[in-house]
């Protein structure tokens, strides 16, 4: 999966597989989480929002199915 990184408060970085809907994020605490289920719409408006940590916290933290892989 690539990755992007993020200048963000809260998120290192980004990676997303469409055909798979996962969304993995790395926090800035070294904590990575897979979330499954996210659509290329959702994933497209946080990468597009102001604040990446915002958009994340509003509309995928607790709303996605997630794993923590580290």
């Amino acid at each position: 999966m690539d990755r992007l990184i993020i200048e963000d408060a809260r998120v290192r970085s980004v990676g997303y597989l469409s055909r798979k809907q996962e969304l993995e994020i790395t926090f800035v605490d070294g904590e990575t989480r897979l979330y499954m289920g996210v659509a290329p719409g959702v994933y497209l408006n946080m990468m597009q929002s102001d604040n990446v940590g915002d958009y994340f916290t509003q509309h995928l933290e607790y709303k996605f199915v997630f794993q923590k892989l580290k």
